[in-house]
């Protein structure tokens, strides 16, 4: 049986699952900026692992990346979370995502050999949290 047929009369079992009004404004904005920067995080690290699978940036780089990226994690706690630094930090956390994926690079190039359709699944998840970013703004 389909778990998203109408067994009931009046139930949409599709528009539930985008129905986001029973939870209070504040925890909704609340969600909203956690899936905005889990979402921003990800497209950088999408962005990432595909810069280093095509232009093969920073092959065996990879402890200088792990380096690079400890230091913006250290710089990104070390900014004060106010109004005026919110751009710096979602910067902060693009290039912490940018790098993670380029560290990714010679991974991604070992399980495209094993399987090529494990490839597909890092989008898929990046779909998903896009399709839970825009439903916060419903």
């Amino acid at each position: 049986m389909n778990y998203f047929q109408n067994t009931e009369p009046g139930i949409n079992r599709w528009e539930a699952l985008a129905k986001f009004d029973h939870i209070e404004p504040r925890v909704q904005t609340h969600l909203k900026n956690v899936y905005s920067c889990l979402f921003i995080a990800l497209l950088g690290a999408t962005a990432g692992a595909y810069v280093n699978a095509s232009m093969g940036i920073m092959q065996e780089a990879g402890f200088l990346t792990a380096i690079i990226t400890l230091g913006l994690i250290f710089w990104l706690k070390a900014t004060p979370h106010e109004s005026k630094n919110v751009s710096k930090r979602i910067g902060i956390l693009t290039g912490i995502g940018f790098l993670t994926g380029v560290s990714m690079g010679p991974l991604l190039q070992y399980a495209a050999f094993l399987d090529p359709s494990l490839i597909k699944q890092p989008y898929g998840s990046l779909c998903y949290f896009w399709f839970l970013h825009t439903c916060c703004f419903v």
